[in-house]
């Protein structure tokens, strides 16, 4: 078999595929299992003491041997393993053989140019091996520096093995019988013409006993470069100060967003408390518990310096930000994470879970900053309260400290309602203070449901098919029974009923449910709204009004009554206003009306204008109808202006019509979600970090809502069926889109947004459609069916055997040529973009 290339990367602490060797993968999973909890729980605790010394690799380890296998004594291989946390140049490092007696020590095999990155095995193999995982190279015998000589280890049975650096230091050494060459106690021999051998119990340990360190293998099972890799976890250094002292801390969050922006301003503050030295960050991930966002870091941080992160890069007026992100903070809560390029914890943020323990959603927008250094607890968090000094991009106050000490810093906080509560709106917004003490129990805070989207202008099959959207933003399902939504002019007075879910939508059709006819509406409601413009309030069970739209009257500030698209509200956090809602332009819809035609809107998705903001204009002095044509002058700008739209990693159809189904059909699409043409000059495309050459995209103009389809056999990008990483880059190297996956969909499924653009991604489970709309792939029931001859052999590699020996697989094959009764074939197999000779 053809041996694979030394790049693919998946970062799992699963050690082998190969589930027989039941023994080391308990011991070694309980071992990573109690060590990573120690990890995640020492630097996070005020009095946690160091963790005890731990016996880890500290530097290249034999991870397994096989000196005497089924094809008899020259069937024999050793596998090498980096179990530290950098990468490790191999280059000119030897494989030294020596005898029972210790005497004729002899290089059996010399590395050529190799770098082993952490938690990557490497196999090397005698001519005569005979195994089904492809060996990384075959030992050269002599002690060239070529594989290309073949030769045999010619170990014997009672014989052992060194990892020796170009010098002859020895790295590691594995020994059978009462050879010189080993460690402490050695192996018993092994001399049956059996697959057998001894794997490291824990490839990550090495207490330099070999008794201790190994354990039998029957069968054996060797990896290569190519499978998975099995990070290890980092040695803890003894330190005297805190374990939270000088790392990097997550200061402050703003997750209510600024005054100008709402939650599309959202921005987060790092903070270097070490006064000497700069840390690099390049590589740490700011994830939050649920997945998303999920920030990957780049650049470092000055000694005593901050590191500004922003979901758009002029949230500020002034103020420069390091870094963007695109996922928003969850307003109602998020427990973020900060972990090093390994996954080891550095800090945490609201930790414990729950709603954010200071800060503010709303007016004033006030951010959660960190008092002092101690490790995460709410106790730590509080709402700034101090006087403002940087201005966002509407030149409106933050009230925060972006780049600057923390206002919170040396405070001593009394245990008193949450600080959110003295930004509440005051009653001079009402007529007549009229609330009585015996409603608070049951008041809800302002914009604890939203109107969210408007079609008041109806669908393109009728101007009569209306809908009209709501949307919880909290972290409660809200019961609606007993909530109205009317309008000014007393036409509208809907008696809402039913639920709407935490983070979910709530969906009113008029007159009947196929207004719109791919989604099932929540509640029917039967009167018109008017074209010239109303007042919307809705109010919750006591008549109190939780939110509005258009609330200062007139004509409706955004919808069109010719394109019959929708009033899109921009964000959740934002309240009502003339500038809080935008037209949707089509670009990123959702749902389909009573003729099958799109809807131009995101009934029941988020909306389009969450990642737009318009350029805020004064409302029109006349009192006449404003006409929804006028929208256009307001001028998006997008977050990420063209993003990943679609990718299929496992391709079995010709998509790219070229008359092969090959890699080739493999495929990444893009779209343009902004509405302005973009240059794509300078972008290109690249997959995980080293797998594959990145791809300079044509330097082509992309217009609004146009996708491009670029596929493999164009850009050379190899995706993985066993995970990997889909990124789009802007020409000044800034990610704006990034995708990864663990793993691989049915074949022929690809990974999409649904709808196409903004909207979140469908795991696996879509239709390819390469230059068209996204959909959901079919659910096609095949029946039960045994397996081929093919299918039942040992040797069918584990990550190969869901693609290719499920039904989708099978459907996609000649039965007779899988059990070999077709005469006259060499049978080829393509994995991971390799061709692949079955023997």
């Amino acid at each position: 078999m053809h041996a694979m290339p030394v790049t693919h990367f998946l970062s799992e602490f699963s050690r082998r595929p190969d589930r027989r060797v039941w023994l080391r993968r308990l011991i070694s999973g309980i071992a990573l299992t109690l060590a990573l909890t120690v990890e995640l729980l020492a630097p996070l605790a005020l009095s946690a003491g160091a963790r005890p010394n731990q016996l880890l690799g500290a530097s290249m380890v034999i991870s397994e041997i096989r000196f005497h296998g089924s094809a008899q004594g020259n069937d024999e291989f050793i596998e090498v393993f980096n179990p530290t946390q950098s990468a490790i140049d191999i280059t000119g490092w030897k494989l030294v053989r020596s005898t029972s007696t210790g005497t004729s020590p002899s290089t059996r095999h010399v590395f050529g140019t190799v770098s082993l990155q952490p938690g990557q095995f490497y196999l090397v193999a005698s001519a005569s091996y005979d195994d089904a995982v492809p060996p990384d190279a075959i030992a050269n015998g002599s002690g060239a520096a070529t594989p290309a000589v073949n030769s045999n280890f010619g170990i014997a049975d009672d014989g052992g093995v060194a990892l020796e650096k170009p010098d002859g230091t020895k790295i590691d050494q594995v020994g059978l019988g009462t050879t010189s060459y080993g460690e402490g106690n050695l192996l018993p021999q092994l001399t049956a013409d059996t697959d057998q051998g001894y794997a490291r119990v824990n490839v990550c340990e090495d207490t330099n006993d070999n008794a201790t360190d190994f354990v039998l293998t029957n069968p054996s099972d060797p990896q290569n470069s190519s499978s998975t890799f099995s990070i290890c976890p980092a040695p803890t250094a003894v330190n005297t100060a805190p374990p939270w002292y000088h790392r990097v801390i997550i200061n402050e969050i703003a997750w209510g967003g600024t005054p100008s922006d709402g939650t599309a301003g959202q921005w987060i503050e790092l903070y270097n408390p070490d006064t000497t030295n700069p840390i690099d960050i390049t590589g740490w991930h700011l994830v939050a518990a649920d997945g998303v966002p999920d920030i990957s870091l780049s650049g470092s941080i000055a000694p005593g310096g901050y590191f500004l992160l922003a979901r758009r890069s002029d949230v500020f007026t002034t103020l420069p930000i390091n870094q963007v992100f695109l996922d928003a903070l969850n307003p109602g809560g998020e427990s973020l994470r900060l972990v090093t390029s390994t996954g080891s914890p550095v800090d945490s943020a609201n930790g414990d879970g729950g709603p954010w323990p200071a800060g503010s959603g709303f007016a004033p927008y006030a951010s959660m900053e960190r008092n002092g250094r101690a490790a995460d607890s709410d106790a730590i968090w509080i709402t700034f309260a101090g006087t403002p000094s940087v201005q966002d991009r509407l030149n409106q106050n933050v009230n925060g400290t972006p780049g600057a000490a923390n206002w919170a810093t040396g405070l001593t906080q009394t245990p008193s309602p949450t600080p959110t509560a003295t930004f509440t709106a005051t009653p001079t917004l009402t007529s007549t203070p009229s609330l009585t003490p015996t409603q608070t129990a049951t008041d809800l805070p302002n914009q604890a449901l939203l109107i969210n989207e408007v079609a008041w202008a109806g669908t393109a099959a009728s101007s009569s098919d209306e809908w009209i959207e709501l949307y919880n933003p909290g972290i409660t399902d809200i019961a609606l029974t007993g909530w109205t939504l009317t309008s000014s002019d007393a036409t509208l007075n809907i008696s809402l009923s039913g639920t709407i879910p935490a983070q979910g939508y709530f969906l009113l059709e008029r007159s009947d449910d196929n207004t719109i006819s791919d989604i099932t509406a929540d509640q029917i409601y039967s009167v018109s709204l008017t074209n010239t413009g109303q007042s919307l309030r809705l109010k919750d069970t006591s008549g109190q009004t939780v939110d509005t739209a258009n609330s200062n009257g007139g004509g409706w500030p955004a919808g069109n009554a010719t394109t019959f698209c929708s009033m899109e509200r921009r964000s959740a956090t934002i309240t009502d206003s003339d500038t809080a809602w935008i037209t949707n332009t089509g670009i990123v819809k959702n749902g389909l009306d009573a003729n099958s035609n799109p809807i131009c809107g995101t009934p029941k998705n988020v909306n389009w204008a969450y990642f737009v903001t318009p350029t805020p204009s004064p409302r029109p002095s006349s009192t006449g109808t404003r006409t929804p044509t006028k929208t256009p002058t307001r001028t998006p700008v997008t977050l990420s202006s063209v993003v990943i739209n679609e990718f299929l990693p496992h391709a079995r159809s010709d998509w790219n019509r070229d008359g092969r189904v090959d890699y080739g059909d493999e495929f990444i699409e893009i779209i343009n979600v902004s509405t302005q043409s973009v240059s794509l000059s300078g972008w290109w495309l690249d997959d995980q970090t080293g797998d594959s050459p990145t791809f300079a995209l044509p330097a082509v103009s992309l217009a609004p809502g146009a996708k491009l389809v670029y596929f493999a056999s164009e850009t050379g990008i190899l995706l993985s069926n066993r995970g990997d990483s889909v990124r789009l880059y802007k020409s000044t190297g800034q990610p704006m889109d990034v995708f990864t996956y663990t793993r691989v969909p049915e074949p022929d499924q690809s990974y999409c947004r649904l709808p196409d653009g903004r909207s979140g991604w469908q795991s696996g489970g879509c239709a390819p459609t390469p230059g068209e709309n996204n959909k959901l792939a079919e659910i096609v029931f095949v029946g039960e069916q045994t397996l081929p001859a093919f299918c039942l052999r040992s040797s069918v590699p584990a990550a190969l055997f869901p693609a290719e020996c499920l039904p989708s697989g099978l459907e996609a094959w000649s039965r007779a040529w899988w059990d070999g009764v077709l005469p006259g074939f060499q049978r080829w197999l393509e994995w991971d973009g390799e061709n692949y000779l079955l023997e």
